[in-house]
């Protein structure tokens, strides 16, 4: 029934845990596939030294976690594809889980759940809140709560081998996103079900993140060219996502990058959302003008501001992030 892709680029801290919460699913129907994209650690020879018939591991040149997934679905033998990174991990119930959701909206070409998120300095599970989510339901208005609360969908997911290969796969040479806008593609044209209950934790301090640093994309591939879907509040999303990338690139340093993806969004803003790129536009410009060590500063401040509110969250178990979606 599911087909667990799990992309592996230098994880040899993490692998063996990730493999293991897989091999520890109470829900026996499922296969493992780990695509290595040319590991130079000893990741690679971690996966080949774990013994069970349900893994299969696969090698590739370095292409980045987009191409391993996709060669990865090619190899699936399900219909249902969890993309699983290598430094993340499952609960037990997980796939069960999901299998009870499949049963209950078999509609859905997206099947997501709440999830922890765990630093491993603490070494604490903490439950994302997600209040404004009931506790089971077809999501009709993605792009609207995308847009009013943030994040809903995080790093695992599970699609449908149709819904996937229909929406063309993950976006090669898209260096910081690539989740955000293949996921957002496949809901241009299908639902996702979500289920409110922390199913899996991601981990924020891995070794080797891919988003420790914002850079420029290696492809022309963007979400613009997802415009003009008539969904609902999706072309609004799609701008000011793609506005929050040019004040990323800007941030760490890449600011002609930032002005030439300005001047792309701006030639193909729809015109009920021409003033609102106006109007970020401004503080664009404005925020253009400070020198690239300044924000550098910030950034340093903002980390930490950042363990601080690990502190909180963490050690003295006040939930912090209970304010966001206030």
């Amino acid at each position: 029934m599911f087909s667990v892709i799990i992309p592996l680029y230098n994880k040899e801290r993490h692998i063996q845990e990730t493999i293991d919460t897989v091999l520890n699913q109470s829900f026996d129907e499922f296969e493992i596939i780990v695509m290595d994209d040319g590991s130079t650690d000893q990741s690679l020879n971690i996966v080949r030294n774990i013994a069970s018939d349900k893994l299969r591991v696969y090698s590739q040149k370095n292409q980045g976690v987009s191409v391993a997934r996709n060669n990865g679905a090619k190899k699936a033998n399900y219909d249902h594809l969890v993309f699983l990174d290598a430094d993340d991990g499952l609960m037990p119930a997980y796939l069960s889980e999901i299998s009870t959701l499949i049963a209950e909206f078999p509609q859905a070409g997206i099947y997501a759940t709440n999830f922890y998120s765990y630093k491993s300095k603490f070494d604490v599970l903490k439950e994302r809140p997600v209040p404004f989510m009931p506790q089971k339901e077809i999501v009709d208005n993605y792009f609207s709560l995308r847009l009013e609360k943030g994040p809903l969908l995080a790093s695992v997911s599970v699609i449908t081998r149709e819904a996937f290969f229909k929406a063309g796969g993950y976006p090669k040479g898209v260096v910081n996103g690539e989740d955000t806008y293949f996921l957002s593609k496949i809901l241009l044209t299908e639902k996702v079900c979500f289920l409110n209950k922390a199913l899996y934790f991601h981990t924020y301090d891995s070794d080797n993140r891919a988003s420790a640093k914002y850079r420029p994309a290696k492809t022309d591939v963007s979400l613009l060219d997802c415009l003009g879907s008539g969904v609902y509040k999706a072309d609004e999303f799609i701008i000011q996502y793609s506005l929050g990338q040019v004040k990323n690139l800007i941030k760490s340093g890449f600011t002609d990058e930032a002005m030439k993806h300005l001047e792309s969004i701006k030639r193909v803003t729809p015109d009920h959302l021409a003033e609102c790129v106006a109007e970020r536009e401004v503080e664009i410009r404005r925020l253009k003008r400070w020198p690239y060590w300044y924000h550098r500063g910030r950034k340093i401040t903002s980390k930490n501001l950042v363990y601080m509110k690990d502190i909180l969250k963490y050690k003295l178990n006040i939930p912090v992030d209970a304010f966001r979606y206030n």
